[in-house]
């Protein structure tokens, strides 16, 4: 780290240093003391946060366009928000112009010392830049940067939502001469700890699915404010009672607890869980049926070992794979998670670890603990793959999957068609870059349509996209390219903590929305089970919350591939069935056929049910696809996977407007 025998590029001085709250408002002050070495006109400070989970630095905006120029004094902008100052004490005629902004030092360096710190600090980080103009800093000269200042806003900035057990740092840097040769003062960098929230949020959670007169397991723990485990554990008596055909339900328990629930006639049912709050449970759906449950879990969690950087020992996300799943079971209360670090299965360090705790804390009829890792290969698009079973395999050869004849994605399907255990593919688009033209329908039989990243669904009518439109890149030209692929939502998030769904909640700002979820219909919560309704295409996913959605044509249920003769009635005359039962108000819940809305409904409640019939004057030589998706009052939304239909023999999509 810093020689602390030289004071040529300075000293930092930070207060105070922690440990933060996790979730809280703060100021922090910088102090840098300028070294021996001065620092030239066009010499940079650079000083940054920990990972963008801190609070964006909103700094000086200059007002009018004279102001922007190099060597002119600099005033705010009244119009704009500013939650970070900067104050500079010289013997000479300096100004310092600055900035904010996300960066990762990623490039390649001619010395050895910057290519230290680009390692040491290439995580996406919020940099506060300092621009010296006019006249050189002075030994001695003093910078301070308030980061949270309230006498500009009130709040300070936001410690991030999250507790993570690696320590992490904030980190100055001093470019002296301007050339792009960075160096550390001494006190850089500055370790923090953050500790959790006291206990304040109760969450309980119902299966979705049941039959009259089952008996249910209703599972409830209380969180901190972030969702994490609290400071200290919440051990007060909590009551709950039940709502719809659960209204007769009352009791006491102490939490952490699992309480049984006994169903009643068909309907609707609730529970309301009293601790530090007042939780409403996600709804339950008690019908006839015995065969099929709806199990929730998320196929693209990240542990410490994801995007693993040796030189630091530490990866780009939190918490051991064991702690990860840990806090899957019995904090989110998921039915299922696959662990898909992203380069995972390359690494001695970490795989092992990855898919021992598949294997160790797998409990069938509890929680399903899957095989994964990520296959990422930049513009081609990623993938996770998610095993079927959990034998223990060695580190599998980078040069083999990323073999370029002709591309990285041939590489993986030709590896995984003859590999002993059975996988999935499963593409994620972010709405950036996709390869659609290289699949294999064995392997790629789901695809991601949410996550942090937001949705990729659709060019048109998408709300929950806030990043680009490309063409050729999102699931309706997946669909319309003839590829079968059902519906996963997954987190994608950077924290280790799967099923946590807030909005903001990454250690990353362009990952801003809700972590998602995938429900897959399956008879029995194992492995096996999850991983063949996975295949089967019977899954759908949401924004996080447990929306009950079930989609059927012809009796068949979402993910089916309809084949009839020619001369058969079904291939003219459709019958749509759709029922949802939401976790608020429900918008609006459209039908789509071929991309296009076909029916569109508002229940005017937080419940939909409706049957409708798609005829055609014509049968077609060509193949028709469905799905659903529904948008609620709060902003949650679901999609299911499609349901196609079309002559037997026939796999070309019918024609649709292009993106």
């Amino acid at each position: 780290m810093t020689d602390p025998s030289s004071a040529r590029h300075g000293r930092l001085r930070m207060t105070p240093a922690g440990p933060f709250e996790a979730g809280a408002h703060v100021t922090i002050t910088f102090r840098l003391e300028i070294g021996t070495a001065g620092v030239e006109p066009g010499g940079h400070i650079k000083i940054g946060t920990p990972n963008m989970g801190w609070g964006q630095p909103l700094v000086l905006t200059p007002r009018v366009p004279p102001e922007l120029l190099v060597n002119s004094p600099k005033e705010h902008n009244p119009w704009k928000p500013i939650n970070t100052t900067v104050a500079l004490r010289t013997a000479g005629n300096a100004i310092l112009a600055v900035r904010a902004e996300e960066e990762a030092l990623m490039a390649r360096y001619e010395s050895d010392e910057m290519n230290r710190i680009a390692r040491e600090y290439r995580q996406w980080r919020w940099w506060i830049t300092l621009t010296v103009e006019r006249d050189r800093l002075q030994p001695g000269d003093e910078i301070t940067v308030v980061y949270g200042d309230t006498a500009q806003h009130p709040h300070g900035v936001r410690v991030p939502p999250w507790v993570e057990s690696d320590p992490d740092t904030f980190a100055a840097l001093v470019d002296v001469e301007g050339d792009g040769e960075y160096r550390e003062p001494i006190g850089s960098p500055v370790v923090v700890h953050l500790a959790p929230a006291p206990p304040e949020k109760t969450v309980a959670v119902l299966p979705s699915l049941a039959s009259s007169g089952e008996i249910l397991r209703l599972r409830t723990a209380v969180l901190d404010r972030n969702l994490c485990p609290p400071s200290t554990p919440f051990v007060a008596p909590v009551s709950w009672s039940g709502s719809g055909v659960l209204g007769r339900v009352r009791g006491q328990a102490v939490l952490p607890a699992e309480i049984t629930v006994a169903t009643g006639r068909l309907g609707v049912g609730r529970v309301t869980v009293r601790g530090p709050d007042a939780a409403p449970s996600n709804p339950v759906l008690v019908t006839p049926e015995r065969d099929l449950r709806i199990f929730w879990g998320d196929l693209h969690a990240q542990s410490r070992y994801h995007q693993w950087n040796p030189a630091i020992r530490r990866g780009d996300s939190c918490n051991t794979p064991r702690e990860l799943h840990q806090y899957a079971r019995d904090a989110a209360m998921l039915d299922f998670v696959a662990i898909t670090d992203g380069g995972g299965a390359y690494r001695e360090e970490g795989w092992l670890a990855v898919q021992e705790a598949a294997v160790e804390c797998n409990e069938p009829g509890r929680y399903v603990a899957l095989k994964g890792w990520e296959f990422q290969v930049g513009k081609q698009g990623d993938k996770c793959v998610v095993y079927r079973s959990a034998e223990i395999e060695p580190p599998l050869s980078r040069q083999v999957l990323h073999a370029k004849n002709p591309t990285c994605y041939h590489s993986l399907i030709r590896f995984y068609r003859n590999h002993p255990q059975r996988v999935l593919t499963i593409p994620h688009s972010f709405m950036k870059y996709m390869d659609w033209t290289v699949t294999d329908p064995e392997l790629d039989r789901v695809m991601e349509v949410y996550s942090t990243w937001g949705s990729y669904e659709s060019r048109h009518d998408n709300p929950l996209n806030s990043k680009r439109w490309p063409k050729s890149q999102s699931a309706q030209h997946a669909w319309r390219s003839g590829l079968l692929l059902g519906i996963t939502a997954a987190g994608d998030s950077h924290i280790g903590y799967p099923g946590r769904s807030i909005p903001y909640g990454d250690r990353y700002w362009c990952q801003c929305f809700k972590a998602g979820l995938c429900a897959v219909h399956a008879p029995e919560l194992t492995r096996e089970a999850v991983w063949d309704a996975l295949y089967a295409r019977r899954s759908y996913g949401t924004t996080g919350v447990r929306i009950v959605l079930r989609f059927e044509i012809d009796g068949a249920m979402m993910g089916s591939v309809l084949e009839y003769a020619p001369d058969d009635s079904r291939l003219t005359r459709r019958r749509i069935r759709v029922r949802v039962v939401g976790t608020d108000f429900i918008r609006r819940v459209d039908v789509l056929k071929n991309n296009a809305v076909l029916r569109r409904e508002a229940p005017e409640s937080d419940e939909a049910d409706f049957a409708f019939e798609d005829v055609l004057d014509r049968p077609l030589s060509t193949r028709d696809w469905y799905y659903v998706r529904v948008f609620q009052a709060d902003g949650n939304a679901a999609w299911s996977s499609p349901i196609w239909v079309g002559p037997t023999g026939v796999a070309a999509p019918t024609p649709t407007e292009l993106e």
